[in-house]
């Protein structure tokens, strides 16, 4: 039975596939802001313009890629509802606020597609930077991640002190999506109050002391079993001191998503805990249960993959 990690693998693929889209219809194109665009050619729509600050952001944070699904989610949809707002058919993900052609106000000859294009640009930006802001405030990058998005609204021409929320202005209805999804990142189970640490899961194993040898407190050989190190780094190159890394993510088939759909939801109890989980593979290969022949076989293939390792 494969409880805790089920959900991480499909949610980033799929994410990733929302947010790599990256150019929303319609929306308009500005220069460059940055030299560290790199291969930005100033073409690229302020959807991918953010789009391009939150991949940047997220390799100055910790490597936590479950959080960082979420994070591509969140944008890119909230990116979605402002460019939706001002479609008549378009449905938002979660703000369903619309503007009609009334709403827009039109400098002197200038034209509705262009007025409708302006807005859809101020509307995204403030939604994307105020997100970004809250979320990698805590980041061991976020010296460099804020000051870089502050430069992204200079560069867009936007004034990042403008925090209204209120009326037709698309300034304030940036900020009333960005608003309204950190309202819904509190709720939606992934623990981000409490740094997305996990609630209820602990490992049955003890964790393996690499300074030592041998494995004596393994208690559960097809059970994870945490490291412990007294130093490393992350797959980010960020420096973790003593200690070991928890399992990541293990009840996050509870964080509300946006494409998996509750026919595919089976939810498997374990120990007072109901585990959610989308297209469940099945138990893998156990050593001394069904499978045991391909879990030593597996076994015996890692060692020798090792052995070719300088």
């Amino acid at each position: 039975m494969v409880v805790p990690n089920v959900i991480q693998k499909r949610i980033v693929i799929g994410l990733l596939g929302l947010v790599l889209l990256g150019v929303l219809p319609g929306s308009p194109t500005v220069e460059s802001a940055t030299a560290s665009d790199g291969a930005l050619t100033g073409d690229e729509s302020v959807a991918r313009l953010w789009n391009e600050e939150l991949l940047a952001a997220i390799r100055r944070d910790f490597a936590r890629p479950t959080v960082h699904a979420r994070n591509l989610f969140h944008v890119s949809a909230a990116s979605w509802d402002a460019w939706a707002v001002f479609d008549p058919m378009a449905q938002g993900w979660l703000v369903h606020e619309k503007w009609d052609d009334s709403d827009l106000e039109l400098a002197t000859g200038e034209t509705l597609a262009s007025a409708r294009q302006q807005a859809r640009e101020i509307a995204i930006s403030y939604a994307a930077y105020r997100i970004l802001r809250w979320r990698f405030r805590g980041s061991p990058g976020a010296a460099v991640t804020l000051r870089a998005l502050d430069e992204r609204m200079a560069a867009l021409g936007l004034d990042p002190d403008f925090e209204q929320r209120s009326g037709n202005n698309p300034a304030a209805l940036g900020n009333r999506i960005a608003a309204a999804y950190l309202a819904f990142g509190q709720t939606d189970n992934a623990n981000e109050a409490g740094d997305y640490a996990n609630r209820v899961y602990e490992s049955v194993n003890a964790p393996l002391i690499m300074t030592e040898p041998g494995n004596p407190d393994l208690t559960d050989l097809n059970r994870y079993q945490p490291l412990s190190l007294p130093f490393f780094l992350d797959q980010a190159g960020n420096p973790v001191s003593a200690g070991f890394p928890e399992f990541l993510s293990p009840e996050w088939g509870q964080v509300i998503a946006f494409a998996l759909d509750p026919s595919d939801l089976e939810i498997i109890t374990r120990e007072g805990f109901d585990y959610w989980t989308f297209h469940d593979p099945g138990a893998p290969p156990l050593l001394g249960g069904p499978g045991d022949t391909d879990y030593k076989d597996g076994f015996a293939q890692v060692v020798e993959w090792s052995g070719l390792l300088d």
